[in-house]
């Protein structure tokens, strides 16, 4: 069974929440470990938030951590994560993300996969360590030891759209383009993009239920003043992401061959495809199974 880490900005869209229920739900069926969870936004209540789905899907224990020091601009936006704080009154405290990634990396037996969900600050930050107490690597050279693939959710291909040409600055790599364009370039490992126009075309709908992935919808409904009666649904750029991360191999997913990834000053990502054998990148191609995975999707989160 491979052991992932998820990197996640709960709280400001409710797909994380969604990424979350259908990760645990995957570990349940045996598909994978989840190793630790670390938060990539100084929000108030994201800890908060994935202790509370963690209690939910009876899988306390997973090791949380968060990123300390300055926050993103995104940060000051919270959609559901102070819900849930004071719905729930879990606790949203939480260790250092980079100390925590450090850890679970020097400590790991074998490889495994990381599944970052948003913004690639934690990220560069655990590239960009140095030798400590907890290993003697640098954080590439552990990443590089230790670290099989990276699955994230980010970028726009111009190869996914029909007519070509359309191409923009990709919500999670937009908020921190130095750390996406740092990522890009200097990750050891192999990295599959799952791009925005995938997750845009698989949607996530919410039920009425006592799950709090479902609160967590209702309330991003709520703040953006969308109707969630009789239902609300959500494009499912994070659940997609994690799904591909545990079920590459699954004929419901096509992929771009092997190349590498740029990502330019304004965040636009570039695909080359002739890079011989040095490309370890690809990315998710848009097929017509996305309603089997759509059904997938909202079949692994309601599963307790």
């Amino acid at each position: 069974m491979k052991s992932v880490i998820l990197d996640t900005d709960m709280g400001v869209d409710c797909d994380d929440a969604a990424a979350l229920g259908l990760l645990l739900n995957e570990q349940k069926q045996g598909k994978c470990k989840i190793a630790a969870i670390t938060a990539s936004t100084t929000r108030k209540g994201a800890v908060a938030t994935i202790n509370t789905i963690l209690k939910y899907y009876h899988a306390q224990g997973i090791p949380v951590g968060v990123l300390k020091g300055e926050p993103l601009a995104c940060d000051a936006a919270n959609n559901y994560a102070l819900a849930v704080l004071e719905k729930y009154q879990e606790s949203d405290e939480a260790q250092d993300a980079t100390n925590l990634l450090r850890f679970t990396l020097a400590n790991a037996k074998e490889k495994m996969d990381v599944i970052a969900v948003g913004p690639l600050t934690n990220i560069k930050n655990l590239l960009q360590s140095q030798a400590d107490g907890i290993s003697p690597l640098s954080g590439i050279e552990l990443v590089r030891q230790k670290v099989r693939k990276l699955y994230l959710m980010g970028g726009v291909f111009a190869e996914n759209y029909q007519n070509g040409g359309k191409i923009f600055t990709e919500w999670n790599i937009e908020q921190d383009i130095q750390a996406a364009r740092y990522v890009a370039e200097y990750f050891p490992c192999e990295m599959l993009y799952s791009p925005f126009e995938i997750g845009q075309r698989v949607k996530t709908k919410m039920q009425n239920s006592d799950n709090p992935v479902w609160f967590c919808m209702k309330s991003f409904a709520i703040a953006g003043g969308n109707d969630y009666q009789p239902a609300f649904y959500r494009s499912s750029w994070d659940p997609v992401t994690c799904l591909v991360a545990t079920r590459e191999e699954s004929e419901l997913f096509s992929y771009s061959p092997y190349g590498t990834i740029r990502i330019d000053e304004k965040g636009y990502t570039h695909f080359i495809k002739d890079a011989g054998e040095a490309g370890k990148h690809r990315f998710m191609l848009v097929n017509d199974r996305l309603p089997e995975v759509e059904k997938l999707v909202n079949e692994s989160i309601e599963k307790i």
